[in-house]
């Protein structure tokens, strides 16, 4: 298969971008995920001013746990972290990381995907 060009991705996020003026205000993510992704880049950075009093928590402000509207462009290119995080996130709708357990206050979530990934055999 022949990867889809840079404008059709383009074109597909521009489409998704009039819905988050209708949201409540909160954060709204968009996202194209490949194999280097890290979850911090989903989820959020630990908090560093907690990680130096011992506390492990993440700064989630902005990020896919606070967004009302989450869109993912090409996901099947994520890594297997990236995943099976998201799978827990859309299935069960709580964020867990560590000790750490949110519940997901998201009113919408898509995904794209326009290439299958490669299989290993």
């Amino acid at each position: 298969m022949k990867p889809v060009p840079a404008r059709a991705a383009r074109d597909r996020q521009n489409r998704a971008r009039p819905s988050t003026r209708r949201t409540d205000g909160r954060a709204h993510v968009r996202l194209s995920p490949d194999t280097f992704t890290e979850p911090n880049e989903l989820f959020g950075p630990f908090d560093i001013r907690k990680l130096r009093e011992g506390e492990l928590q993440t700064n989630t402000e902005g990020m896919l746990p606070e967004a009302s509207l989450v869109f993912l462009d090409e996901l099947l290119n994520a890594n297997s972290a990236i995943l099976n995080s998201l799978l827990v996130a859309l299935n069960e709708r709580i964020f867990r990381r560590g000790k750490e357990t949110r519940p997901l206050a998201r009113c919408f979530s898509s995904a794209q995907a326009t290439i299958c990934p490669k299989t290993t055999r």
